[in-house]
């Protein structure tokens, strides 16, 4: 979804297939994870239910996830249901760079928006 000008020409779109892993597959012989960013484009479910081992086994890691509700409006909501689940605050990373605390009820709320969450144990 990224680009570095906007497209003034017709454009040629392609799939590309590519391997696929998940987080605990990746950290399975890790000594720490400190952090773990999820920006999918609308997969950030999957990739949260991929990483529920690294969860228990680095439990203070801190998990950046960008929510983009217009994507995969149902599958968000899916998952803020898990992280609420889960136990741990979410807070939001405010445009000052703070770190709010923030439910997954005022989330829902304010759908439109573009959510940078921070969650940690």
């Amino acid at each position: 979804m990224a680009f570095l000008a906007p497209w003034t020409q017709p454009h040629h779109v392609e799939s590309v297939k590519c391997p696929l892993t998940t987080v605990d597959e990746l950290a399975r012989d890790w000594q720490r994870l400190d952090l773990v960013k999820i920006d999918a484009e609308g997969a950030e479910l999957a990739i949260w239910r991929g990483k529920q081992k690294s969860l228990r086994w680095f439990p203070n890691a801190v998990i950046v996830i960008e929510l983009h509700f217009d994507r995969a409006a149902g599958e968000v909501h899916e998952l803020l249901g898990e992280l609420q689940r889960a136990g741990r605050p979410i807070r939001q990373v405010a445009d000052d760079g703070r770190l709010v605390l923030v439910s997954g009820q005022e989330i829902h709320r304010a759908e439109g928006l573009h959510w940078t969450l921070w969650v940690q144990g």
